[in-house]
């Protein structure tokens, strides 16, 4: 069966260049970058409105220049989409206001002219980012063209169906951006609190004892992981690699660490301090800690608070690690009495 006959009713496929007029910007130089004006994006500031993230280090082209541009070339307006064209491929922005701003050509694409309402537009870009990456090319770093652009097609409802989707979704992101707001600032809150119990600022009244100075190799045992490449790993393996840094490398079939394991990244973010819930592979980058003396959970607390501390050790040039030697004289200030720990 022909698949325009299963869409539901009022449903179209539509090329982007049927609904849209897709183009770039005029080349902007570098020299003609002022130290105050009119704001110039590039990809990463559209990612960052796109993700209502604050943007720094503002670059800006003279008013002049941007009058000239817009006289001549027109420029964004409320309601178009700005499309990260170059690396990050497929972050749509679509423009919520009148303030003035131009952009870098190449990095990004402007869609403009719009006849379907741009906010469905903008979250059905978001949900086939993959369609946008299989349209790019080269290799180091992905690029997508006017011209590639333009042909991909897409299903379009009515446009007061696309109105009441968008508005949806767009709900759903005010809860979720209001969520992490709330956990952001539960985490503020305990990182306080913990700064004040692990400095001593702080302590529970039925506890008076001097507290202790320890290196980590004093209360527990540290070994290295065995490095385990990429063409070990399985895709729909069974236990989750751990090779340094904060995500995981892949999955393995086996295992060598026990659940409820505390680690330290050697590479990658070195200093960076993980409590691993289930069973899993520690790979070269990644040291575990063993045969504790302390209470568990009170040495991953005291460990987390004294991450940046653990960072600052890191040698090297390109890829900086830690040596398991500073990783073990490494001290720690912690009460005596395993009650105050655990409390």
């Amino acid at each position: 069966m022909d698949i325009k006959n299963r869409l539901p009713d009022g449903w179209q496929i539509k090329k982007l260049k049927d609904i849209s007029v897709i183009s770039s910007s005029k080349r902007i130089y570098e020299w003609e970058y002022v130290d105050s004006g009119i704001p110039f994006y590039r990809g990463k500031e559209i990612t960052a409105l796109k993700n209502k993230q604050k943007i720094e280090n503002f670059i800006y082209i003279s008013e002049e220049r941007y009058n000239e541009l817009k006289e001549k070339y027109g420029i964004p307006n409320k309601g178009d989409i700005l499309i990260t064209a170059v690396g990050t491929i497929g972050n749509a922005y679509t423009i919520e206001d009148d303030n003035p701003f131009y952009f870098k050509d190449g990095n990004l694409l402007w869609i403009k002219n719009i006849k379907e309402y741009p906010k469905f537009l903008e979250y059905l870009f978001e949900n086939n980012k993959k369609l946008f990456l299989d349209n790019s090319f080269g290799s180091s770093q992905h690029a997508l063209t006017i011209a590639k652009l333009e042909n991909l097609s897409f299903y379009f409802p009515p446009l007061e169906e696309q109105k009441r989707i968008a508005s949806a979704l767009s709900k759903i992101d005010a809860y979720l951006e209001n969520t992490i707001k709330l956990i952001k600032e539960k985490e503020k809150f305990k990182k306080g609190i913990a700064k004040k119990l692990f400095s001593k600022e702080m302590r529970f009244k039925e506890f008076n004892d001097e507290w202790e100075t320890k290196n980590l190799i004093s209360v527990a045992n540290i070994k290295k992981g065995e490095q385990r490449n990429k063409l070990d790993l399985i895709p729909n393996g069974k236990y989750p690699v751990l090779n340094g840094g904060k995500n995981f490398s892949g999955y393995y079939n086996s295992y060598n660490r026990e659940a409820n394991t505390i680690t330290i990244s050697e590479g990658g973010n070195a200093g960076y301090v993980n409590f691993m819930k289930e069973k899993f592979w520690s790979s070269g980058h990644c040291y575990t800690l063993h045969d504790l003396k302390i209470d568990k959970h009170f040495l991953y607390q005291c460990l987390k608070n004294s991450e940046k501390r653990l960072m600052k050790l890191k040698l090297g040039t390109a890829l900086k690690n830690i040596k398991i030697s500073e990783i073990k004289e490494f001290t720690l200030d912690m009460p005596k009495s395993i009650k105050e720990q655990e409390d």
